[in-house]
C-alpha cells in the first residue's frame, strides 16, 4: 500500500498505447486459465482492450492492491516419465490469467525503466538478455582467472532443484 504522504503525481501513468504494444509482444498462450479471455480474443481486440486495461494499472499503480482473483494460480501436476512411481517423476504446469502476466510485463518494463540502473550487474535471475549460460560462463572465467593468479577460490553450491516443488506433501 501507498502511504499517504507520498505524491502520486510521482507514479508514473500506463498509456493504452503502452498496453497495446505489450499486448501484441507477448505471447498468447494455447492454453488458459477458466476465468480468463480466450487468446485470439487478446490478440484480435487489443486495440478496445488496452484502454479498460490502462486503466486498471494506473489503478493498481495508485492504491497497491493487486487484484485478488489475478492471485490465483491453476495448477496441474504432470508426470515426466510415462509411469511415475514417486513425486520425483512429476512436474508442475502452473497457469495463471494472461491478464495478471499482462500486467506483470508492464508493471516489470516501468520498474527496470526507473531503476534498472541500480541493480547490481551480477544479478541474472529474472533479468531478460541475462541467462543461467551467461552466469556460468562468468563463474568459470572467474574461477580460471584466480586460479591463474594464484588465489584461493571459496564456493558454496546449493542444490535447488526441489526448492520450489509446489506439490503437497502430505499425501
Amino acid at each position: 500500500k501507498l502511504h499517504m504522504s507520498q505524491n502520486i503525481r510521482e507514479i508514473p501513468k500506463i498509456e493504452p498505447y503502452q498496453v497495446y504494444n505489450k499486448i501484441k509482444e507477448m505471447n498468447i498462450p494455447q492454453s488458459m486459465v477458466p476465468s480468463d479471455f480466450p487468446p485470439r480474443v487478446w490478440k484480435t481486440f487489443s486495440v478496445e482492450l488496452s484502454t479498460p486495461v490502462s486503466i486498471i494499472i494506473n489503478k493498481i499503480l495508485t492504491t497497491g492492491d493487486w487484484p485478488d482473483l489475478w492471485k490465483i494460480e491453476w495448477v496441474t501436476v504432470i508426470g515426466k516419465v510415462s509411469d511415475p512411481k514417486d513425486r520425483g517423476d512429476l512436474r508442475n504446469l502452473s497457469l495463471t490469467s494472461f491478464i495478471s502476466k499482462l500486467c506483470e510485463n508492464i508493471i516489470y518494463d516501468l520498474l527496470i525503466s526507473h531503476w534498472g540502473h541500480k541493480i547490481d550487474s551480477a544479478q541474472y535471475g529474472g533479468r531478460r538478455g541475462y541467462s543461467v549460460t551467461m552466469y556460468l560462463i562468468k563463474l568459470v572465467d572467474f574461477i580460471l582467472y584466480n586460479l591463474e593468479e594464484s588465489k584461493a577460490i571459496i564456493m558454496c553450491l546449493i542444490d535447488f532443484s526441489k526448492a520450489y516443488n509446489r506439490l503437497n506433501k502430505s499425501y
